[in-house]
């Protein structure tokens, strides 16, 4: 393969990881996997000028945007379990198995721009450079809506003993209907269900003459709340991509894991909804239910958190960093924030 006639032809990074990653050895500490390692395959984008430009992880897989400034589009290098399709078509292993990957190639111009794996779910945000717009590709499984594929939405299945992965699922990136007017910008997985951020405009939203503001569509399992939409309308699931109601401020980030959400405003403001049994969307107290959209800036404030940056949702607790004079980190889980000092 010409792609290997020297080291200096191969790209520069590495995917670094801790753990157990296909066909490298396990670590309990940082190590390196080759990008090489993986695409053996398709030598054509084993250039120096190959860059992975996103990542995503799961407790099934991981994504990777590869971008290469010398071919024709960019591609997605899936590393992980093949489960549910969510490796793509070009899997290396058979249905199941925990040491497979595959590399999902976009067409002529096509740019990705973010990715996102869920638990047998793999996403990618996409720009077409040509017509200066951008959509949304969906692969893997989807019994609760939570690919935004409505045709393979539908109950749950009983296993089955010759079937490894018997729910819906198709290992073929899907181009996914949106609402009109709704450009995908970035694409948010948890467990079963899926969160987007959207431009307002028909066009691409990377482009520099673009409006910032964004709102949130969200599909997929709501048995906490978690999709965020209106309590009047206590859905079991949503098999497509439903926008949230408008928030006061537009949203610049969001953050998801198992069934809570986080979404910072670029002003600075905090929104949070879905389950919260351990407090860790605030509210000073854990809540059996799961809650709806509700405001955390106030209790931020109080907490001596000015200017917020980041968010991020681990479930049982939520993390927030500001801008303040030494860089404070602030949490819920189970009490009222707490002021931590920059580590």
């Amino acid at each position: 393969m010409r792609g290997f006639r020297t080291t200096c032809a191969l790209p520069k990074q590495h995917l670094l990881y801790t753990g157990r990653v296909p066909s490298a050895s396990p670590s309990r500490t940082l190590a390196r996997a080759p990008l090489a390692t993986y695409l053996s395959t398709h030598p054509h984008l084993l250039t120096p000028f190959l860059r992975i430009t996103s990542l995503s992880a799961s407790p099934t897989h991981a994504l990777f945007g590869l971008h290469a400034a010398d071919a024709r589009g960019d591609a997605v290098l899936t590393v992980g379990r093949s489960f549910g399709g969510a490796l793509g078509p070009q899997a290396a292993v058979r249905e199941g198995s925990w040491e497979g990957w595959g590399v999902v190639e976009l067409g002529e111009g096509e740019r990705v721009r973010s990715v996102g794996a869920g638990e047998g779910t793999s996403f990618a945000v996409v720009e077409d450079e040509r017509s200066s717009s951008s959509h949304l590709l969906a692969w893997g499984q989807s019994p609760f809506g939570q690919l935004g594929l409505p045709h393979l939405s539908q109950p749950l299945t009983s296993p089955s003993p010759s079937d490894p992965s018997p729910l819906p699922h198709t290992s073929t990136p899907t181009r996914v209907p949106l609402p009109a007017s709704h450009a995908p910008i970035s694409v948010h997985a948890a467990l079963s269900t899926t969160f987007l951020l959207s431009s307002p405009f028909s066009t691409s939203p990377f482009s520099s003459s673009s409006s910032p503001s964004s709102s949130v569509l969200s599909t997929g399992l709501n048995t906490d709340a978690q999709l965020g939409l209106s309590p009047a309308v206590p859905l079991p699931y949503t098999p497509t991509f439903t926008p949230l109601p408008p928030f006061p401020s537009p949203p610049a980030q969001l953050s998801t894991t198992g069934d809570s959400v986080l979404v910072r405003s670029a002003d600075g403001r905090v929104w949070g909804w879905g389950n919260s049994e351990y407090g860790s969307l605030g509210g000073g107290k854990p809540e059996e239910r799961g809650v709806g959209i509700r405001e955390l800036t106030g209790e931020l404030e109080e907490a001596g958190v000015r200017g917020v940056r980041a968010v991020g949702c681990a479930g049982c607790w939520s993390w927030v960093l500001d801008d303040g004079e030494w860089d404070a980190l602030s949490f819920f889980s189970s009490c009222p924030p707490v002021f931590l000092p920059a580590f």
